[in-house]
């Protein structure tokens, strides 16, 4: 299971994952920028994180910065972390394997559950390459967890 959830601008990125570790022992958790938000997205960017994980092809020293790596279908850790790093003074998406409480929702400034529709659907297509062409026949989230999985074979 994954939640994703809207939240205001996070100032320290780290202070706030460590909020949430606090919160939720054993969580794994990511706080990306608004644009990646897509439930969708994370759940299956997750999904590759931890298989790799369980077979031994992980990049990444943790399963979080992994989750990262997929998300951006990039194997180098410093340029998922960039490309996936929240805009300053602009909402972000937090996804967590648990549920926050309702505590930490309010400290963390959590406005809902974010939803694929609230994505940056122009963003996401310049990101993932995909062609005008291409979106008229096929879901964004479905092609862009194709290029996931391309760059998770290599």
């Amino acid at each position: 299971m994954i939640y994703v959830y809207s939240a205001l601008p996070v100032g320290n990125v780290q202070a706030a994952l460590e909020c949430i570790r606090k919160s939720c022992p054993g969580a794994l958790a990511v706080i990306v920028r608004r644009s990646f938000g897509c439930s969708k997205l994370l759940y299956y960017s997750l999904f590759l994180s931890l298989k790799s994980f369980q077979i031994g092809s992980n990049r990444a020293r943790t399963p979080e910065l992994e989750w990262l790596c997929r998300l951006a279908s990039d194997s180098n850790v410093q340029t998922a972390l960039k490309a996936t790093a929240p805009v300053p003074g602009e909402p972000v998406a937090i996804a967590s394997t648990k549920a926050f409480p309702a505590g930490l929702k309010k400290e963390l400034g959590i406005r809902g559950e974010a939803s694929c529709k609230e994505c940056d659907s122009k963003f996401l297509s310049a990101y993932y390459g995909l062609s005008e062409e291409s979106l008229k026949r096929y879901p964004l989230c479905g092609l862009a967890m194709e290029k996931m999985a391309i760059e998770a074979a290599r």
